[in-house]
């Protein structure tokens, strides 16, 4: 499944590639001093998924392309960017229709809270920054935007029930909860419930399965065959320390560096190793041996 499933990734990173669209929209990026980072690719089936590719700047600012592949078309595809949205917040701050409703807000008492955004379509996204008082009320003022452009600012006000009231309606529902299960289940009958068969677990030998992927990386970059060599070995990484930190399941580059972080495991060269691979694989950076035998040699003290 994990073979198929990269088979997949392979055929859709070729779609992608062909497409001018985004050919275009990667060009820009690279041409504004941005570099991929990262790619995640997730296959449905062969005609149809879902990519992102993340980008990085020297100076710490990112920016990402993402869409959708249905029926071997790349469509819905968008670039985001976080100096486009810095740009955005501030046309936000300055119109003055904002300024007044959060004025009026902070009057009634009200404090901002986070600053979230949505994109609805290609063109449109919005803003939406929240406030909440003592009272546990809250606030919305919501921008809409237009290809960067401001074009309606509105409020949207919900009070909210104090938390004692909230804590006063689970009571109740608890209480006729145990109520009905006291009349629904005597304390003299016993349960008839069938107790349900454990279903048999089959043994997977990650470590086992992890070696084999990386002595078959490096048969195919011996063969020349970069792309599929690499895949290799950052499945290799993924298959163990998937299994290492019991998710026990197929992860994407992405999924794992995140568990890694909950765990407070070191992750830096884990990182570098598969966004390489990744970027070989979607044809952003030219295999050679000397960065395939580092990656082979951090594989090799990760699974052993």
């Amino acid at each position: 499944e994990m073979q198929q499933n990269e088979e997949l990734k392979k055929e859709l990173a070729k779609k992608i590639q062909e497409n001018s669209e985004f050919q275009k929209q990667n060009q820009e990026l690279q041409e504004q001093g941005y570099k991929p980072e990262s790619v995640e690719i997730n296959p449905e089936n062969s005609t149809n998924g879902d990519f992102k590719i993340n980008y990085k700047r020297e100076d710490s600012e990112t920016a990402s392309l993402s869409g959708k592949i249905e029926d071997n078309k790349v469509k819905n595809l968008k670039k985001e960017s976080s100096v486009q949205e810095k740009e955005m917040q501030k046309i936000m701050e300055n119109d003055e229709r904002f300024k007044n409703y959060e004025g009026a807000l902070k009057k009634e008492g009200y404090n901002r809270k986070e600053i979230t955004m949505d994109k609805i379509n290609e063109s449109l996204t919005n803003i939406n920054v929240d406030y909440m008082n003592k009272n546990n009320e809250s606030a919305r003022i919501i921008a809409e935007f237009n290809n960067s452009q401001l074009i309606k600012v509105r409020l949207d006000k919900n009070k909210q029930f104090p938390f004692t009231y909230y804590l006063f309606i689970l009571a109740i529902i608890a209480s006729l909860g145990f109520l009905m299960i006291y009349k629904i289940y005597p304390k003299n009958k016993k349960s008839e419930l069938a107790v349900p068969l454990k279903r048999a677990e089959v043994h997977f030998d990650y470590l086992a399965e992890a070696r084999k992927l990386l002595e078959e990386s490096k048969r195919l970059f011996k063969e020349e065959r970069f792309k599929d060599a690499y895949g290799k070995s950052s499945e290799a990484i993924r298959v163990y320390l998937s299994h290492r930190y019991g998710l026990k399941k197929e992860i994407t580059n992405t999924e794992l560096i995140r568990e890694l972080k909950s765990q407070k495991i070191q992750y830096d060269k884990i990182q570098s190793c598969l966004n390489l691979c990744s970027m070989v694989e979607f044809a952003k950076y030219k295999a050679n041996k000397e960065d395939f035998d580092e990656i082979i040699g951090l594989a090799k003290k990760i699974i052993e």
